[in-house]
C-alpha cells in the first residue's frame, strides 16, 4: 500500500467495512458463544474510528493495541475453524481480520508519510 491508497475516504471506509462485518458477526446465532468477546472488540474499534473522524490520525491507535485486537480476533477465528454447523457466515471472522490488516497498513503508510 503506498501513499496514494492513504487518504480519508478510505480509511473511513475501511472502518465502516470492518465494523459492519463485526456487528454482523455479534447478530448471527452461529458466533453466539463468543458474541461478548466480539462485542468487546467492536468497542475498541467504534472507539478507533470515531478518534480517527474527529482526529485524521491513525497513529494515535497504540501499536499494542492495535496488536492485541487482532491477536484477539485470530484467537476467535480458530475457534471457529472446524465447526461443523457453521455455513458461509464462517467467512466472516476471515473477512474482518483481513479488514483489520488494511488498518494496519494505512496507519503505517500514514506514520511513515509524516516521517518524510
Amino acid at each position: 500500500m503506498d501513499n496514494e491508497k492513504y487518504n480519508t475516504e478510505n480509511v473511513t471506509r475501511t472502518f465502516n467495512n470492518l465494523i459492519k462485518y463485526l456487528t454482523a458477526i455479534t447478530m448471527l446465532e452461529s458466533y453466539k458463544k463468543s458474541h461478548d468477546e466480539y462485542k468487546e472488540v467492536l468497542s475498541i474499534v467504534y472507539k478507533w474510528s470515531v478518534d480517527y473522524e474527529q482526529k485524521r490520525n491513525l497513529s494515535l491507535i497504540h501499536h499494542l493495541e492495535l496488536l492485541n485486537i487482532y491477536n484477539k480476533l485470530d484467537e476467535l477465528k480458530g475457534k471457529w475453524l472446524f465447526e461443523p454447523n457453521m455455513g458461509e457466515e464462517s467467512e466472516l471472522s476471515d473477512t474482518v481480520i483481513i479488514w483489520l490488516g488494511i488498518i494496519m497498513d494505512l496507519r503505517k503508510v500514514q506514520i511513515q508519510h509524516h516521517k518524510e
